[in-house]
């Protein structure tokens, strides 16, 4: 009884309900007020206060006889770390394999077959026993785009074919190739949009690139890209798709366009060839003027798509940017060549070392291909009182000589260096070795190559 009496006075009172009038809002309820935290015993002077770990409190040191306590409306919350997710490393795809360039030597009763795996687009004899040959495919059909400089005399090797030199061109194809210019052992090669000047460095195993020009390109074709170099070496002339030459000065370590260019042409150029200017179409009054390899002028012959063949004569030593003296010589078109049928093109020319003469190879579709020669001659023009001087030169083509070489389409031609024979190969890959002079048949094979 002792026990229940004391629960019941311990019990705390339930406050009595309030009556609330018919129609009247209650009253909201009220809500006890949170206890407020009691503060910690005081410690005692001198000494350190106890750390209380309660939630809400922290304690701080006593500085002196003092005791700071400062009590924190919220408790304390340990900050929780996210780990980071570190992403899977990108796996780096495989290098593709760069496309190297080979070849391989067979013997048979005609001589030597080298096969490459990549298609040709220039071939250049230098010297007698040397040969530049350049092409690709592009790296993404897997073809190398190289050079090889190769030897063509038989030693020790089981094969007179064997390769000292290679440039690669990385991913520009090799449209075409100059000749070797001896003295400097340099040669222009023909990419898309550009012409690059590289040097034979045969005593460094190596061939480098010493600098590129950018040229008009026809980039839907752009694998008429031809270049030649001056007798002397000093001077580039460059084929452009727009119908022009540009001329470009050659220097030890750059290619820089010298300012003059050959406007004549009213379409495409097929071919251009270069020789030294003779003597005899110099002016009777020109004393100051050189012949030979460092003579004043150089000899150039063009062909085009329209029908016409032209020479002319530029500067073959100024470096001046500011020289511009190049102009067309001569010309003739194939409708005034009463042996060539209707509808015939010129496609190919050489100059003969002299200079003195020039051959055309014509070919059309459905029509024979010819070899035509014609002399170069130059006859002394008087000039008018109004510009003064000595008198000038009038030049002709005439034409001497001409043959049939079959009745399929020409798709090479090549003069000797000596300017002794005529090298030339048809659709059907035929090849024709005649004589410069009477263009008499020397050799003939059909069985050089299965393709153009």
């Amino acid at each position: 009884l002792r026990m229940g009496r004391k629960k019941a006075e311990n019990k705390p009172r339930e406050a009595a309900p309030m009556k609330v009038q018919k129609g009247a809002t209650p009253p909201a309820p009220t809500r006890k007020a949170p206890p407020e935290p009691t503060p910690p015993p005081p410690a005692k002077q001198g000494k350190k206060a106890q750390k209380v770990d309660k939630p809400g409190v922290t304690t701080t040191t006593v500085q002196g006889k003092k005791t700071q306590v400062q009590a924190l409306t919220q408790p304390a919350t340990v900050p929780t770390t996210t780990p980071v997710q570190t992403p899977d490393p990108i796996p780096t795809p495989p290098q593709k394999k760069k496309p190297e360039g080979k070849w391989v030597v067979e013997s048979n009763k005609s001589g030597e077959v080298v096969r490459f795996n990549f298609p040709i687009y220039g071939i250049r004899w230098y010297g007698t026993d040397r040969l530049c040959i350049g092409g690709g495919g592009g790296a993404k059909y897997g073809m190398a785009n190289q050079m090889v400089c190769a030897h063509t005399k038989k030693g020790k090797a089981s094969h007179a074919f064997h390769v000292p030199l290679q440039y690669d061109s990385e991913s520009k194809i090799i449209w075409s190739l100059s000749d070797v210019h001896g003295p400097t052992k340099s040669v222009l090669v023909g990419h898309t949009g550009e012409v690059s000047l590289l040097r034979l460095q045969y005593d460094k195993n190596c061939v480098s690139k010493v600098a590129s020009l950018s040229v008009v390109c026809n980039e839907k074709d752009p694998t008429r890209k031809f270049a030649a170099f001056s007798p002397s070496g000093k001077i580039a002339i460059i084929a452009q798709d727009d119908s022009t030459l540009a001329c470009a000065r050659v220097l030890d370590e750059d290619l820089k366009a010298r300012g003059d260019t050959l406007v004549g042409h009213k379409d495409r150029i097929n071919d251009l060839s270069v020789a030294e200017f003779p003597k005899a179409l110099l002016a009777p009054g020109d004393k100051a003027s050189k012949t030979g390899r460092w003579g004043t002028y150089a000899l150039v012959a063009t062909v085009a798509d329209d029908e016409t063949l032209k020479v002319w004569s530029v500067l073959n030593v100024a470096e001046q940017a500011g020289n511009k003296s190049a102009k067309e010589l001569c010309g003739v078109a194939a409708a005034d060549c009463k042996h060539l049928p209707t509808r015939t093109l010129f496609k190919f020319c050489s100059l003969h070392p002299t200079g003195k003469k020039v051959y055309a190879v014509t070919s059309g579709m459905g029509s024979p291909s010819f070899i035509t020669v014609f002399d170069i001659q130059g006859t002394p023009a008087e000039t008018p009182k109004k510009h003064g001087g000595p008198p000038g030169m009038a030049y002709t083509l005439h034409c001497r000589a001409f043959k049939k070489i079959t009745d399929d389409s020409v798709t090479a031609f090549r003069l000797s260096e000596d300017g002794t024979y005529l090298c030339c190969g048809d659709n059907e890959g035929v090849v024709y070795v005649l004589g410069a002079e009477g263009l008499d048949l020397k050799y003939k094979n059909k069985k050089l190559h299965d393709c153009p």
